[in-house]
């Protein structure tokens, strides 16, 4: 990936996606531009399938993070290798320099090397300097760095093998005395010392991180005026394939760490000893264009070599005692359940430094093939419990509507009458909801899942692991968590993400609490993702590729797109009068074809056309909730129940994965606060789980009602709409309003408050704080 279209960028782009034939690619390059146009433009060079570009200003962490983002989901394996931070900004209005106006009198042009500098009066007020240099050269070269050892550290984490590396652009003008110059150099000054900091604890992370500083590099950016002064005054240029040699080089040989490549003249030799500085000059000065500069590493016999050791071993002992300090201060947190919200749970905590093991009881990562949504808000959500999660999402999700133009409405039309005989394909509109810009992406439930998983450490999630009961003595320092297969673990806390038939759940509140079980809601529904190859032709493009949900009397259906518009996720719901009766307690059973048909056999045409389209066998499913015994609470002492566990709903407002998000940053945000306020774990979990349960409550459990209750609205037999549209759009508006706007920020802040109030009494003595203090400091 690297940003910014430059000359040496485009040579660079060219090497690196052609392979060893002029007609086939070896690597995915995406470039990030202000300039979004010619970003777009290099990268049509090499055809959609090897290279994109797009705009990104360095400057704002918003454009960098989309970048890196849209780079993981359009690369053909999900992932970034190399990173190469190329953007950088020089200009001929450094507002730092005195005037030295004389020099460049005679000259009408206008450079990009900020060597030209403004005039200033001392005898006037001074102007605030204008740091958009600096901005561009610092700011946004830090950004790149941040992101880019996240996702290099974490895509190195998924394969060991592959070699990763960062590449920094500085410049000779940070090694050497640049006068008229200020925020240039010392800019480019930074970015050394960036690399020299970094190399000494990236490599412990699987990322390599070298810079190239090239002097005079004849890209053409330099008017060719000026040029013509500056040869005939004796100044030499680089070239840009030496440029493009010494980044590839970097790239390619895993032995490069911690190194500068200078751009410059060929004629010295370059050795490529690990943490040196090699740099890019003109061919007269070294053979290949780059030479080692060996000004990076202090040589014994410099009067700072001593205080740079002994600043390198202290920093080596600080990093080791914080390691230290964090896992013995570290919530040892069990979940039970590996599902979305479990998953989603353990990626959070992992992220705050909290020890995390997911006990499935499944033998592998295994989900039924429905779809499911995130509304924009639930999406906000997940990025705060973890940027990792919620770019796992994003790599699964599928627009609604016309990828290029989504549609950012729900809708419901009337799938019931057929107003139009001349017509069948016909079907009024009822209402249409907003939603917010693409606040409507469904995705594949098992697709998403794996995308979870494989976001965290390999040893994070243990299958095969059903649970059978808890012990939380009260006296011991940790909880035991018995399996049924007779093995035992241990933890400070335990968070049952177990879904609607929890058996920490039942734990929690005894086998003898109606409120333990879920009840049968006495509707069915029939799922099935039929291709959208086969959907398009019968359907139309509109209908197929849109969410809608079909309503009419006593059964409805709904469908949205899914696996990138390949799939449509179908979902239709039936009333039944008759208990559910499986003895062997599984909320699933066989359907064929003919059963779904003959359900909406008195339908309009469309929702036939649509159920015809069925799989000749499928699954149905009960759908249960916890709406006639809501469970009375979701916590005891440290164990505390999250997502379906908690506030099992039926799904007919899709919401229940989004609201157990909202739980997983409400339980995130309390854990990591107590841990840092409570003098042991047991009281840092305790409190957390009470404050998650005080602030979840109430709105987990109007979830519960109203999703049960919507189902009637839908099906035209609830008495407060019955079959008035304009009641029942009312009605839905305001009830799905509550969901999707729903208010994080206080959620976030009430959490924080009242556990600072819970454990005010209980916070670290002094001694703790100053330790922490000191180590801080020092790193």
């Amino acid at each position: 990936m690297l940003e910014n279209a430059t000359a040496i960028q485009c040579r660079l782009c060219n090497l690196q996606a052609r392979g060893s034939h002029e007609d086939s690619y070896d690597a995915f390059v995406v470039v990030g531009d202000i300039d979004g146009d010619a970003a777009k433009a290099l990268a049509t060079q090499f055809g959609e399938s090897n290279a994109i570009g797009m705009r990104c200003d360095v400057r704002e962490w918003s454009d960098q993070l989309s970048l890196f983002e849209t780079a993981i989901s359009v690369a053909p394996r999900k992932r970034v290798d190399i990173v190469i931070a190329n953007a950088g900004l020089g200009g001929a209005n450094d507002p730092m320099m005195l005037n030295q106006g004389t020099l460049w009198n005679s000259m009408s042009i206008v450079i990009a090397v900020s060597l030209l500098i403004g005039k200033t009066d001392p005898e006037e007020t001074p102007q605030e300097p204008d740091l958009n240099i600096i901005d561009v050269n610092i700011r946004g070269v830090f950004y790149t760095t941040r992101l880019a050892t996240h996702y290099l550290k974490r895509f190195k984490r998924q394969d060991e093998e592959t070699d990763r590396c960062l590449i920094l652009k500085g410049s000779m003008a940070g090694y050497i005395d640049w006068p008229r110059s200020h925020q240039y150099p010392a800019s480019k000054s930074a970015i050394r010392h960036l690399m020299k900091c970094m190399r000494h604890t990236s490599r412990d992370d699987g990322i390599r991180v070298n810079v190239v500083a090239p002097a005079f590099v004849d890209t053409g950016v330099i008017p060719a005026a000026f040029k013509t002064k500056l040869t005939a005054a004796g100044m030499e240029f680089a070239e840009v394939e030496d440029a493009v040699s010494a980044v590839l080089r970097i790239a390619c040989d895993p032995t490069i760490h911690g190194m500068l490549f200078q751009i410059t003249l060929k004629n010295k030799s370059a050795d490529s000893t690990t943490g040196r500085s090699l740099g890019i000059l003109p061919r007269t000065r070294a053979p290949e264009g780059y030479i080692d500069l060996a000004v990076d590493d202090l040589k014994p016999a410099d009067s700072l070599y001593a205080f740079e050791h002994m600043a390198l071993n202290m920093n080596t002992a600080i990093v080791e005692l914080k390691r230290f300090m964090a896992q013995q201060g570290a919530l040892d947190i069990a979940i039970v359940g590996g599902g979305i919200v479990g998953l989603i749970c353990a990626i959070g905590l992992v992220e705050r430094g909290i020890r995390v093991r997911v006990y499935e009881q499944a033998d592998s990562i295994r989900e039924d093939g429905a779809g499911l949504a995130f509304t924009k808000n639930a999406v906000q959500c997940m990025k705060l419990v973890s940027p990792l999660a919620a770019e796992a999402l994003r790599s699964t999700q599928t627009p609604n509507g016309d990828p290029d133009h989504p549609n950012d409405h729900l809708q419901w039309v009337d799938g019931f009458n057929q107003p139009k005989p001349d017509d069948p394909s016909f079907e009024p509109m009822l209402f249409r909801l907003f939603v917010g810009a693409n606040g409507f992406e469904g995705c594949h439930r098992a697709h998403l899942l794996e995308a979870l998983w494989k976001r965290l450490p390999s040893d994070v999630v243990v299958f095969g692991r059903k649970l059978q009961t808890l012990q939380d003595d009260l006296d011991s320092e940790k909880l035991q968590i018995h399996f049924v297969d007779g093995s035992v673990e241990e933890a400070d806390a335990v968070i049952g993400c177990d879904g609607i038939k929890s058996r920490t759940r039942q734990i929690l509140l005894g086998p003898d609490s109606p409120a333990s079980y879920p009840q049968y809601t006495h509707k069915l529904s029939y799922r099935a993702l039929v291709p959208m190859d086969k959907v398009i032709p019968a359907l139309g493009a509109n209908k197929a590729l849109n969410q809608c949900i079909h309503i009419g009397p006593q059964r409805h259906l709904l469908h949205f797109p899914v696996a990138n518009q390949t799939l449509l996720n179908v979902v239709a719901f039936n009333t039944d009068d008759n208990p559910w009766t499986r003895e062997d307690g599984r909320l699933t059973a066989t359907a064929t074809r003919e059963e779904v048909v003959d359900t909406f056999k008195d339908w309009n045409d469309p929702v036939r056309t649509i159920t015809q389209m069925f799989p000749e066998t499928s699954e149905k499913w009960a759908v249960f909730d916890s709406f006639h015994h809501p469970v009375p609470f979701y916590t005891r002492h440290r164990v505390c129940l999250a997502g379906d566990a908690a506030h099992a709903a039926a799904p007919h407002h899709g919401a229940g994965a989004g609201v157990g998000v909202e739980d997983v940053l409400c339980l995130a945000t309390a854990l990591t606060k107590a841990s840092t306020l409570a003098n042991d774990a047991k009281a840092a979990a305790a409190a957390a789980f009470t404050v998650y349960n005080d602030v979840r409550y109430e709105r987990t459990q109007w979830l519960v009602r109203s999703s049960h209750e919507v189902c009637d609205m839908y099906e035209l037999d609830h008495p407060l709409t019955r079959g008035d549209m304009a009641k029942c759009r009312e009605e839905i508006e305001a009830r799905s309003h509550k969901i999707w706007y729903f208010d994080y920020q206080a959620m976030l802040d009430q959490t924080l408050r009242a556990v600072e109030a819970k454990l005010e009494s209980a916070r670290p003595q002094a001694t703790d704080h100053g330790t922490r203090g000191v180590l801080e400091a020092i790193a």
